[in-house]
């Protein structure tokens, strides 16, 4: 596993953006499966598919659900042609797990960063005393960072600072090991 190793770090949410902004351009090709009542969708021709599951239920189609404000989706699909659901909603790998069988639970791209220190100046977050910075974001599980901070924060007997950006968005929190998080 390659990673940057530094003293500081000022978060500069533009980080990895190459990454996810190439992959928005690519437009997904869409597969459907059915379970639990529903129909999911998620794109076969990216490298994290898991960030772009899509749920709908037909059963709710006269009046439609209400994802993504009631509006009508189209999903281009392998065969060429193409579907339409009002008010899919986005949803998640492990849901499409546990009610499809299919598992994209390590196919989300993330960028993580892992400190011992954290400050802020005005608006910007200061990751102090680096342990780990992913080079470029990278496809695994979407918790990945939080399993990775975990392994540190257990490892040195401390609390660690997370940050883990995926294409939804990013966050910033202490991760503690094992024995403090018992008594918080």
């Amino acid at each position: 596993m390659k990673y940057v190793k530094c003293i500081h770090h000022t978060i500069d949410h533009r980080e990895g953006e190459e990454e996810f902004s190439a992959n928005r351009k690519i437009k997904p090709v869409w597969t459907k499966v059915q379970g639990g009542g529903k129909i999911w969708l998620y794109p076969i021709n990216i490298p994290n598919p898991g960030d772009l599951i899509h749920m709908w239920s037909p059963s709710k189609s006269k009046g439609g659900f209400q994802g993504y404000g009631g509006s009508t989706l189209t999903f281009p699909m392998e065969d060429g042609s193409e579907f339409e659901c009002k008010g899919p909603w986005h949803s998640n790998s492990e849901a499409l797990l546990k009610a499809t069988g299919v598992d994209l639970t390590e196919k989300h791209l993330t960028f993580v960063i892992i400190s011992r220190g954290q400050e802020y100046d005005g608006p910007k977050t200061i990751l102090k005393n680096i342990l780990y910075m992913d080079l470029k974001p990278m496809v695994g599980k979407f918790e990945r960072g939080r399993e990775l901070a975990k392994a540190f924060a257990n490892n040195l007997g401390e609390k660690v600072y997370l940050y883990s950006k995926s294409d939804g968005g990013s966050s910033t929190g202490s991760v503690y090991p094992e024995e403090q998080e018992e008594r918080i």
